[in-house]
């Protein structure tokens, strides 16, 4: 994100960035292309949140991160200070339930109307999880406005390839621009 005062900046920061890559640290060395430059309204922020949702496969489970470090990259706060994510693993017969987005929101500090709000949220994240068969959903930042109300400010889905077939509406959205050559090389078999 940057955050820009005129068109003038707009246009000097587009023409900087379109067709160059992106490199940081949940890309290689290559990065990924930027093809488009989203410009929205700037959001007076108070504070950044991080949510998101992996398949651990270990436990066999969908997991869901959240931390106070959000604005960041998420894989750095793992590493650094592990003990800034909390995580709750969804049951796989019951799905996600609103305690679970309750314990989330308390252990980030969240009081008041931020605990409704950040509830609302987890469960409308981990629906579409679910439902859409995907490997990992974040929003990062997720933030607290200093009018004291969360907005999703920047997200991320990435889908299960092998269950694409089940998701016609993700497969026709898939930029392969964005994908690392050597793992579509993998999935044609040559």
């Amino acid at each position: 994100m940057k955050v820009v005062n005129s068109k003038e900046d707009i246009r000097a920061f587009a023409e900087n960035w379109l067709g160059k890559r992106l490199v940081t640290y949940q890309t290689d060395a290559n990065g990924q292309p930027v093809n488009q430059i989203l410009v929205e309204a700037a959001t007076d922020i108070g504070k950044e949140l991080y949510l998101g949702a992996v398949v651990d496969r270990s436990s066999r489970r969908v997991v869901f991160m959240a931390s106070t470090e959000g604005g960041v990259e998420i894989e750095k706060v793992a590493e650094e200070t592990p003990h800034l994510i909390h995580k709750v693993a969804l049951d796989p017969l019951t799905g996600p339930m609103p305690y679970q987005g309750r314990e989330l929101a308390f252990k980030l500090g969240l009081e008041g109307k931020l605990v409704q709000q950040f509830t609302k949220i987890f469960m409308g994240l981990a629906t579409i999880f679910l439902e859409r068969d995907l490997a990992l959903i974040e929003i990062n930042p997720l933030v607290i406005t200093k009018q004291g109300d969360l907005i999703c400010l920047d997200g991320k889905l990435g889908a299960d390839g092998n269950a694409l077939f089940r998701q016609p509406d993700l497969r026709e959205m898939r930029d392969q621009s964005q994908e690392d050559p050597r793992e579509a090389q993998a999935r044609s078999g040559n």
